[in-house]
């Protein structure tokens, strides 16, 4: 590694460990030859300031509404979106792009409702299988030992819609440990309402969407509930 790209990642005055330690890994993971450069972590630091869908779902996923709103303004008011942040792994699914401007709002709440069936999907299916997971496991036990078990068939009973690639459910079981599945049920009947509320005219998907998401803005430094 270069000596330049610890300068780079640490200059905008970050100083959690966790969150430089997951920077490398990811030059080291999508570097090109055998060697981290400077210009690796500059082009890390400048795909960092786009917009990505998957941004405004993940903040959204980790309680962070206000995030969430700022990020969805920002996807409304911009050009083409991506609709996922590339990490550059292979198994990575591929990125595609979304529309402009308002046109961008409902593949947004599409991707939100689709997160939080997913959330639901996996919490769901821990319970109903009455598995016991240690907390946070990492993407490859994840994918080679839990979601085995919770995609196992389930006599007389519908499969767990858990069809995705494994890197979304991963992300989405890691945010589902913050949740309860009364609160995800909600959520779902909640984005459906705002569905209907614009499409008849009710309000901007902005207005009914940045309430919905200003409504669960809680007092700074406030903790999410314990999940049950």
């Amino acid at each position: 590694m270069d000596p330049e790209v610890f300068e780079v990642l640490t200059e905008r005055g970050r100083v959690s460990a966790r969150a430089f330690l997951s920077e490398l890994d990811r030059l080291i993971d999508t570097a090109s030859g055998s060697r981290v450069t400077a210009a690796d972590a500059l082009c890390l630091v400048a795909d960092e300031r786009k917009e990505y869908g998957s941004d405004f779902v993940e903040a959204f996923a980790a309680r962070r509404p206000v995030e969430a709103l700022r990020i969805l303004e920002r996807l409304l008011s911009g050009r083409e979106f991506t609709v996922f942040r590339p990490w550059g792994r292979e198994e990575e699914p591929p990125g595609r792009k979304g529309p402009r401007g308002d046109a961008a709002f409902f593949p947004l709440l599409g991707l939100l409702a689709g997160e939080v069936r997913r959330m639901l999907a996996l919490k769901a299916g821990l319970l109903d299988r009455g598995l016991v997971s240690p907390p946070r496991l990492d993407y490859r036990a994840f994918a080679d030992r839990l979601l085995p078990a919770l995609k196992a068939p389930r006599p007389g009973l519908p499969a767990f819609p858990l069809d995705v690639h494994p890197l979304l459910l991963h992300k989405a079981y890691l945010a589902s440990e913050a949740w309860s599945l009364g609160e995800l049920s909600r959520t779902l009947v909640e984005l459906e309402r705002i569905d209907r509320g614009v499409k008849s005219g009710a309000g901007t998907g902005l207005e009914l969407l940045g309430g919905f998401l200003l409504a669960r803005a809680g007092p700074a430094g406030t903790p999410p509930p314990k999940n049950p």
